[in-house]
């Protein structure tokens, strides 16, 4: 089952990606993205992109990552 997923990304990163993917699309690439963020958490194992992607996000204060998808998805979904 496949669902949409609206992500704001820099015009130019886009493009460059597009560029680099050729044959695969992006939806694809994040898919695949995601899928190993997935398994490295369940597993344990520390991946470079998500070590150098961790924190790049400020939670507001008196929040937790859990709070925050929480808040987003009932905003998302009502």
């Amino acid at each position: 089952m496949t669902s949409k997923l609206t992500l704001s990304v820099n015009k130019n990163v886009i493009e460059d990606a597009k560029k680099y993917l050729q044959d695969q699309s992006l939806s694809k690439l994040v898919e695949e993205y995601f899928k190993v963020l997935v398994k490295s958490k369940k597993s344990g194992l520390k991946n470079s992109i998500v070590d150098e992607l961790t924190g790049v996000a400020k939670l507001p204060k008196g929040k937790s990552p859990e709070d925050v998808i929480v808040d987003y998805l009932l905003e998302e979904y009502r």
